[in-house]
């Protein structure tokens, strides 16, 4: 039989099983283990339950750009903002972590690049974004390298929390860069991707 391990710990272990499969297995168990408990007992409506209840809808880009061109928005980071509160609020699809990261780059320009990064295995295109800020010299020595950071999410199906921290780390040193000097000096000093 193989098991569905979801964790581990000397003093227990979570498993998923279908429920058609329970009794048999717990016919396997050893006769000292006779402590079970179904944590999840409907693994698809927990599931559902994470997704929004509607679809997340971005506002308009026009809106937002028009927000990010007054020197008090850009400076206190209003128009950032104004998508945290919609962004974090729930998971989020592909399409719209797309939409997200095209928003950033409208946003702020001169910090944030969409790049492509490769195809999956079904031949569709993997996004990225670029953040990188001022570097100290504008004449900094052609040998010198950049320092840089890679932040990757969504490496395995179920691990879609990573996929909210890489967007949220990118949100922090995008929104503080204007208000935050310690954000704003990694962002300078390292090249986010």
């Amino acid at each position: 039989m193989i098991l569905d391990i979801w964790s581990a710990t000397p003093k227990h272990v979570d498993i998923r099983l279908p429920r058609t499969s329970v009794k048999g297995f717990l016919s396997l168990l050893p006769a000292h283990i006779t402590q079970h408990e179904p944590i999840i007992t409907n693994l698809r409506a927990a599931v559902d339950y994470t997704y929004p209840s509607e679809q997340t809808s971005l506002p308009p880009l026009q809106q937002l750009l028009s927000m990010s061109k007054s020197e008090s928005s850009r400076r206190d980071a209003e128009d950032i903002h104004f998508l945290s509160d919609i962004f974090f609020t729930h998971y989020q699809s592909y399409d719209t972590i797309t939409q997200w990261m095209y928003l950033l780059e409208s946003l702020r320009p001169e910090l944030v690049s969409v790049i492509d990064i490769g195809r999956t295995y079904e031949n569709k295109t993997i996004k990225g974004i670029v953040i990188k800020g001022k570097p100290k010299s504008d004449k900094q020595d052609k040998k010198d390298k950049v320092k840089g950071m890679l932040l990757q999410g969504a490496q395995h199906a179920r691990e879609w929390i990573s996929v909210s921290t890489v967007c949220y780390i990118a949100y922090q040193l995008v929104s503080g860069y204007y208000t935050d000097n310690a954000v704003k000096k990694l962002v300078d000093e390292f090249e986010w991707k």
